[in-house]
């Protein structure tokens, strides 16, 4: 049996007309509780003034720092990412940004009989090959 989500029939319609779109993915935005067209635009077609201002996480400052500072000093750089699929998606594009850089990170995926998050042998593990900065991505963030 099908089971199809409660939505606000006047919202998907009110979408669905505005913006000229299928009724599916009017009704899909409804369902996700985007009610109004300027969120509905904002959800269909992002930018990257949608994005917050990274500054306001706590310490991104002295991680930049760090980061700066390993780099400069070809200093090993750890990447921890969770084995799932935003964990190596994250550990993937700082793989990429940093190798722009000119860095070379020593990469751990954990396998999932570690389970989630960072643990000791993996840190064991990555200090044996040099690693002095660990940068853990995801990890349930």
């Amino acid at each position: 049996m099908l089971k199809v989500e409660p939505y606000e029939k006047e919202v998907a319609r009110l979408l669905e007309e505005r913006l000229n779109l299928p009724h599916l993915i009017a009704r899909l935005l409804a369902i996700r509780g985007i009610e109004t067209i300027n969120d509905a635009e904002r959800f269909l077609y992002p930018s990257l003034d949608h994005l917050s201002d990274p500054f306001l996480l706590p310490d991104v400052g002295p991680a930049i720092s760090a980061v700066s500072e390993a780099i400069a000093s070809r200093r090993k750089i750890g990447l921890f990412g969770d084995y799932d699929a935003d964990g190596i998606t994250a550990t993937a594009l700082m793989v990429g940004f940093l190798e722009r850089l000119g860095a070379e990170p020593e990469v751990y995926l954990p396998g999932r009989d570690e389970g989630y998050g960072l643990n000791a042998s993996a840190v064991r593990a990555l200090r044996e090959k040099g690693v002095d900065l660990l940068i853990c991505l995801d990890c349930g963030s």
